[in-house]
């Protein structure tokens, strides 16, 4: 039993859960491409990247997504393949979603089933 406790710990460990008892608890690291912190890669995070084009960074920084110590058009390319949202754009306000289709114009909603009431009724004869 020993064994299977150690190999369960070393799993937890590679991958980054801690076990406590019987509970899971998932630890979340930072997003690759998030550089705004925000907890979503999109177009906000790819304009911070795109202004440092060309420019010789340290190793480990998060916008040298290739790790050739220079930003350039590939970590661009990188970065857009890791966007979290729908055409890595984050919403507003003006963007339109399937719940803002009125009730009355939806396909999906034909509309209220009518109620029967006894004198929608035909007696039997």
């Amino acid at each position: 039993m020993e064994i299977l406790k150690d190999h369960a710990s070393l799993a937890a460990t590679l991958l980054g859960i801690a076990s406590v008892g019987f509970a899971l608890l998932l630890v979340a690291g930072p997003i690759v491409g998030d550089l705004d912190g925000d907890s979503d890669v999109n177009t906000d995070d790819l304009n911070q990247l795109l202004a440092a084009l060309g420019q010789q960074v340290a190793a480990g920084d998060p916008r040298d997504l290739d790790g050739d110590g220079v930003i350039t058009v590939l970590d661009g390319r990188q970065l857009a393949n890791l966007c979290t949202l729908p055409l890595c754009v984050r919403p507003t306000a003006a963007t339109p979603t399937p719940t803002s289709i009125p009730e009355d114009q939806d396909p999906a909603n034909p509309g209220p089933t009518p109620a029967i009431t006894p004198a929608s009724v035909a007696p039997d004869s």
